[in-house]
């Protein structure tokens, strides 16, 4: 295996997913669900590493986290349009209602990163 200059972002803590990844390459030498035990022919510290980054969310949590923003802004703007209210320029918002506006934003950005319930059973 070669190595690459080329960066990546990770997470900082590595998923289920990586460690599986990096466990299987280390062990099996191989990412191949067939191939047993010792069986492969790709143990190195660069393939298993490989093989976890390999696992890797392939979208940052910045981009899902803007995603999010723009869904839930866009979300909220068609609803005030489609009922005829007004919106008030932030500058002019009084600075209680700011506060409920951040709180709920950071709500619905939890509510959008978080994994649903079935995502987070694992099947063994």
């Amino acid at each position: 295996m070669t190595q690459d200059s080329e960066s990546v972002v990770v997470p900082r803590v590595p998923t289920i997913e990586m460690l599986a990844s990096w466990w299987r390459q280390k062990n099996c030498g191989s990412q191949d669900l067939s191939v047993r035990f010792g069986e492969g022919d790709a143990f190195s510290d660069y393939d298993a590493y490989a093989a976890m980054l390999a696992a890797a969310p392939s979208t940052s949590v910045r981009e899902e986290v803007d995603a999010a923003q723009i869904d839930a802004g866009a979300r909220y703007l068609r609803e005030v349009q489609q009922s005829g209210k007004k919106l008030t320029p932030w500058a002019e918002t009084p600075k209680a209602t700011k506060k409920k506006w951040l709180a709920l934003s950071e709500g619905v950005l939890r509510a959008a990163l978080m994994p649903s319930p079935d995502e987070g059973k694992r099947h063994g």
